[in-house]
């Protein structure tokens, strides 16, 4: 991915000399930057650059809103390959909190959420919550997916690794 990288950088120079700070297409380029630092494993990159894109994402477009929701998980996704796991789920139950309050219950990303958040709350041993979000996010796929989509796919596998951890062989 060097050439994307390096395809980025050279947007946020130019971005940078001809926008002014805050504007939402700098704001996008830097948040892009960060999620392909962090599909690099570079996480300690990334996780700043998320940290500026909350602030800025906030003030372009409130702290109800989907671009808000997004970072919210990419800093969930940071905190838990950082092995910061309390941090970890409080950004992810905030990215679903904003993400519903965007756009309410019913939405597919929502479901995206519930999986998330099922993941860290499992790393956590947190296991009947974990249970929980899984089986929301299966709800919500159950009303706006096709079963054969990998968000479902992605959320069996959770609800299935929880239901081993606690021993709901038969479930």
């Amino acid at each position: 991915m060097p050439a994307a990288e390096r395809s980025i950088r050279e947007a946020l120079l130019i971005f940078n000399a001809t926008r002014p700070q805050g504007h939402p297409e700098l704001v996008l380029a830097q948040h892009r930057l960060g999620e392909l630092l962090m599909l690099e494993g570079r996480i300690d990159e990334a996780a700043p650059l998320f940290e500026n894109s909350l602030v800025s994402q906030a003030q372009l477009y409130g702290n109800d809103s989907v671009q808000v929701a997004d970072v919210l998980d990419s800093l969930s996704s940071i905190r838990r390959a950082q092995g910061l796991l309390v941090e970890a789920e409080d950004f992810a139950r905030r990215a679903l909190r904003t993400r519903k309050a965007a756009l309410g219950h019913e939405d597919m990303y929502s479901g995206y959420l519930h999986t998330s958040l099922a993941v860290v709350l499992a790393k956590r041993g947190k296991y009947a919550d974990a249970e929980q979000a899984a089986r929301q996010s299966l709800e919500i796929f159950d009303k706006t997916l096709p079963p054969d989509h990998q968000y479902v796919a992605s959320a069996e596998h959770v609800l299935g690794e929880v239901l081993l951890e606690t021993g709901k062989l038969q479930d």
